[in-house]
């Protein structure tokens, strides 16, 4: 029903043919973003932990780094339950110098997300990586785990209707110079 439905919403926007065009193509493009951005973030986040896991000698690298994956798909949360776990097993098994480099790894393993999601994000929709970085911070503050998606979505409607204002005005200013 996702024709059908746009066919009847570009019924009744109050605005042109191509405009209306160029609003579901961005929209589009932004939920692609999205959801690839969700799928490279977590495979990134996965293969660092992976690797992190097998250089240190923590057991399972492999099953914890696929459940690292799952966890990459929830805000906030993220991989830390798994690099925090490894953390924990590092120190209590004596390996004090293992357990900081974990730690450290997991900081940065999480600080990740907030360098491929928006770049991946970005360069589906045409996005600028920090606008895209900001929508999902403000859609998770205001939606929840559904602002990953949302967020984006709501900044990519606002700059189409900034680049139709702006079109506009600039249309409206030509043909005042011209009178």
């Amino acid at each position: 029903d996702g024709k059908a439905v746009a066919r009847r919403l570009s019924a009744l926007l109050p605005f042109s043919g191509p405009d209306v065009d160029a609003l579901f193509s961005s929209v589009h493009a932004t939920v692609k973003g999205a959801i690839l951005g969700s799928a490279a973030t977590g495979a990134v986040q996965s293969a660092l932990c992976i690797l992190m896991l097998f250089i240190l000698g923590v057991p399972g690298p492999f099953v914890w780094g696929t459940f690292a994956f799952v966890l990459s798909f929830i805000p906030v949360f993220g991989t830390a339950p798994v690099t925090a776990r490894a953390t924990i097993y590092l120190f209590a098994t004596g390996h004090p110098v293992s357990g900081i480099v974990m730690g450290a790894a997991g900081v940065l393993i999480g600080l990740s997300d907030n360098v491929v999601r928006p770049w991946v994000q970005g360069s589906q929709d045409h996005m600028h990586p920090l606008i895209a970085l900001l929508a999902v911070f403000g859609g998770l503050e205001v939606f929840g785990f559904a602002g990953v998606f949302i967020g984006p979505v709501v900044a990519a409607c606002a700059l189409w209707a900034l680049d139709v204002y702006g079109r506009s005005k600039l249309a409206g200013s030509d043909l005042q110079s011209r009178a």
